[in-house]
């Protein structure tokens, strides 16, 4: 799987399921951790995901204000392909 289709994958996997941690995504799509970090690190950049505390990566369809004492969990989707 080219790296633009598992980052599409990741973000349907998250839209339908919600959070996921890094190791539970690796397995998923037999990947590095490192690997699946370097996704999420591009999709951040991108505005589409927005990591938690504690590594976790949930879904949102439009962003919120963080909690005072907690990192947000929110994110848009993409409205084209990712390079």
């Amino acid at each position: 799987m080219k790296p633009a289709e598992r980052r599409r994958a990741i973000l349907d996997l998250l839209e339908t399921h919600g959070e996921k941690s890094v190791e539970e995504l690796a397995r998923i799509f037999g990947v590095s951790q490192v690997t699946i970090r370097n996704d999420l690190a591009d999709l951040e950049a991108r505005g589409l995901v927005q990591r938690t505390y504690g590594g976790r990566y949930p879904f949102a369809r439009s962003f919120s204000t963080p909690p005072s004492r907690k990192r947000s969990a929110t994110a848009s989707r993409p409205s084209g392909p990712l390079p």
